[in-house]
């Protein structure tokens, strides 16, 4: 009938547990709601200490895995009320960063977005749990959390700006530290995360590198899409795009382009930027040449590319209408 027969509540602190129980009910009609223990509750409180040896404690099972898959482990920090908060790095800005996976994008205070090395590019708005946040827009070259580099994924991570002066007064109402901004679901995503709320880990690898088993490989088009008009290639006339781990190749005939390339998730399909294979992720310079929008459904890769224009988007059909200036090419997994 739901009755319980013991309980109460456990921490753990600085290699130690406190435990506050009820460990007969016949003793007491609640279970404890603090850490303590008056005469007549029936309550114990008890301490203990950690008797392991940390130097022959077993490895984490799922660290080992995911390390040895590419992801880079990234500490969080725990609040008393379970929120986590994850520190970056920007320009020469130490960075908390609440972890948000229900805010729509990455948001930085506005008071520390300069010195984060933040330029401004437009007006914004960010949704979230809490609403929509409107701000100004502005492109970081560089954001670093923990060891991961956003920079592996794409060249420039947009952050909108907010005034957070006021979430900030109320958190040292409640005693706790200052934010100076959100982590949001489109940068965990394109970081490819899993966030491990028991060991407080957040794990992150390009998105590149999780795509690349259903990627890897040459894809021969089958079938094309300009102008509203469509049709199928012949055996062996379409072009040929192929991926590898660092590079991507379009080839028409004889003519074969190879370019290094990055991948990200804009929520409605994924981007494929395109760069010079001499260039580095790192270098202060790097930017993309081109960028086209690519499905993959059913086994199949479907590319949209420009014929006529830098498309800022894939339409919401991904088809290649007349007067698009767009090209939908639909490839097969060569056999």
């Amino acid at each position: 009938e739901g009755i319980y027969t013991a309980g109460g509540l456990m921490k753990l602190a600085d290699g130690k547990m406190t435990a506050c129980l009820l460990l007969d009910h016949t003793k007491g009609k609640d279970l404890p709601t603090e850490f303590a223990a008056p005469k007549g509750s029936g309550f114990v409180l008890l301490e203990l200490k950690d008797t392991v040896d940390k130097r022959k404690a077993p490895e984490d099972p799922l660290r080992k895995l995911m390390e040895k898959d590419g992801y880079v482990a990234v500490p969080l920090e725990r609040e008393a009320d379970g929120e986590r908060i994850v520190t970056a790095e920007a320009g020469d800005e130490s960075l908390r960063l609440f972890l948000d996976t229900g805010a729509g994008g990455t948001v930085i205070d506005k008071g520390r977005i300069k010195k984060a090395g933040g330029q401004l590019v437009g007006k914004a708005e960010v949704s979230g749990l809490g609403g929509v946040e409107k701000g100004e827009l502005h492109a970081l070259r560089a954001l670093r959390i923990g060891d991961y580099d956003v920079r592996a994924t794409h060249p420039v991570l947009y952050a909108t700006t907010a005034d957070l002066s006021g979430m900030n007064k109320a958190r040292a109402d409640d005693k706790k530290k200052p934010l100076d901004g959100i982590l949001g679901h489109a940068d965990l995503r394109n970081g490819s995360a899993v966030i491990d709320l028991h060991s407080n880990t957040l794990y992150l690898r390009p998105l590149k590198k999780t795509l690349l088993p259903k990627l890897q490989g040459k894809w021969v088009a089958t079938r094309w899409e300009s102008e509203g008009q469509s049709g199928r290639y012949a055996p062996g006339d379409g072009p040929v795009a192929e991926f590898t781990a660092d590079r991507h190749t379009f080839a028409v005939g004889k003519d074969k382009d190879e370019r290094g390339y990055q991948v990200i998730d804009d929520g409605r399909s994924f981007v494929l930027g395109l760069y010079d294979p001499k260039k580095k992720e790192t270098d202060g310079d790097f930017a993309w040449e081109s960028h086209f929008f690519f499905r993959l459904d059913d086994g199949k890769l479907r590319m949209l590319r420009y014929n006529t224009n830098m498309p800022k988007g894939p339409p919401a059909d991904f088809a290649a209408t007349k007067g698009s200036g767009l090209l939908l090419l639909e490839f097969e997994k060569a056999k």
